[in-house]
């Protein structure tokens, strides 16, 4: 759909609704419980750090209409969130939404931003979280944290 040049654009981005890939939130009675095996919400999978950071959020967006774009959202409901699990179930993954809707998903070469370099980046951004009390999930185990690229796939080098 094409944005007249004196509107401006907020991007609402599928993979960053934070609720999704939780599964289902219903029961089923046995009569159709197979019909609905293995019971994924209509929004699976899980949106992890990794897939929310790789997303280019002015994908499909026309190059002469990108500079209409002021900003992007991470949504996140309450279907199956509650006080309990609200901060790991927005943090990290808030966190790196909002680096690729600040920096854009495309690196200075045009080519997709790195979770390699990421990962540091949004491990400590956690670290800051949880010693604040706020209860975000971890980026990596800490293995990898601790053994630098050990975690890495795909190396060539």
């Amino acid at each position: 759909m094409p944005i007249p040049n004196d509107d401006l654009a907020v991007l609402t981005i599928p993979k960053q609704y934070l609720d999704c890939g939780k599964g289902q939130w219903l029961n089923f009675y046995p009569s159709v419980s197979a019909n609905y095996y293995p019971y994924q919400d209509y929004c699976a999978p899980f949106h992890n750090w990794r897939l929310i950071y790789s997303y280019d959020p002015l994908h499909g967006v026309p190059a002469e209409n990108q500079h209409l774009v002021i900003g992007g959202e991470a949504h996140m409901w309450a279907e199956q969130t509650d006080p309990v699990n609200v901060d790991r179930m927005i943090w990290p993954r808030a966190a790196a939404a909002a680096e690729v809707l600040w920096s854009g998903a495309k690196d200075e070469m045009g080519q997709n931003r790195s979770q390699i370099d990421a990962a540091p980046r949004l491990s400590e951004m956690r670290e800051r979280l949880v010693a604040k009390g706020i209860g975000a999930e971890p980026i990596q185990m800490p293995y990898c944290t601790m053994e630098g690229n050990v975690c890495s796939l795909g190396n060539l080098g």
